[in-house]
């Protein structure tokens, strides 16, 4: 994706946090420094996040000291972020081998302990991309519509400003070409040209 928005004339800053060693509001404070030091001038600002990094956009705009930052926003794209948590955490939180996956991936359930639970409604519109091709095993566990971790309806959001629906698994939504391209065309004009559709 990175190499797609600046071969489409994009600045692309790459924010990066340990998201298997720390716990989200850690992972939140690595980008609060970086965004402070990469981004503090007066230029417009795109956000674009892929799973967690949509929560991390959402989180970091919701802080009152980044009232800047949202003053200066111009789009947002989240790509197979779980807004609303994914009962596939959930469901496999007690085997022994999930603490491998960082206190980061244990916050992405549904329900009350989730991060994205304890994130207010974004003061921004975003652009919501949602994969559709899962596997058996995850359409057991989640009994309905995903990209195989997050569910189609946790990725949206009520003041969405469009969504689009591409044909791939979570851990390729990020190399998906249609999502590149519709990513790029959101950050241009505020919508999803939809020409896929």
């Amino acid at each position: 994706m990175e190499k797609r928005l600046l071969d489409a004339g994009f600045e692309v800053v790459a924010l990066d946090y340990a998201s298997l060693s720390q716990g989200a509001d850690a992972a939140l404070a690595q980008v609060q420094k970086q965004m402070q030091h990469c981004c503090a001038d007066d230029q417009r600002l795109h956000f674009v996040g892929y799973s967690l990094g949509g929560l991390m956009v959402r989180g970091f705009l919701a802080d009152p000291n980044n009232q800047s930052f949202l003053q200066r926003l111009d789009q947002v794209v989240m790509i197979g972020t779980p807004n609303h948590g994914t009962r596939a955490v959930n469901a496999v939180a007690d085997q022994v081998w999930f603490k491998l996956l960082g206190e980061t991936t244990a916050a992405l359930g549904y329900g009350e302990q989730g991060f994205a639970h304890q994130l207010p409604q974004p003061q921004f519109q975003a652009g919501i991309i949602a994969g559709n091709s899962s596997w058996g095993m995850a359409d057991a566990i989640l009994a309905e519509p995903s990209d195989g971790l997050v569910p189609v309806s946790s990725t949206q959001l009520a003041n969405m400003a469009d969504f689009l629906l591409v044909n791939a698994n979570h851990s390729m939504l990020r190399y998906n070409t249609i999502a590149a391209q519709e990513t790029i065309y959101f950050l241009r004009h505020g919508v999803f040209s939809h020409q896929w559709d």
